[in-house]
């Protein structure tokens, strides 16, 4: 996705969650296109360097430093604490 469509994307989602965030967090008209809008924005940030990481879910659309889905050797010390 280009940097203009996520740029685009991102201030809708950022309006929608503003202006309903109470339907989001107490029910009401417009709670499934905030929750909708939510789950979106959550994606956006997975695109963000780093990725995000959200009620221990972390989400990144590539591998980085520190990233909790990185494929890596064990070392002495992750060893030892597995015994």
């Amino acid at each position: 996705m280009s940097a203009g469509r996520i740029d685009a994307l991102r201030e809708g989602l950022i309006d929608m969650i503003a202006e309903h965030g109470d339907d989001l967090q107490f029910g009401g008209t417009h709670q499934k296109s905030a929750r909708v809008a939510l789950a979106k924005a959550l994606a956006v940030l997975a695109t963000a360097e780093g990725g995000v990481t959200i009620l221990g879910v972390h989400a990144c659309t590539a591998e980085h430093e520190g990233c909790p889905g990185s494929i890596r050797p064990a070392t002495d010390m992750d060893a030892a604490q597995a015994r």
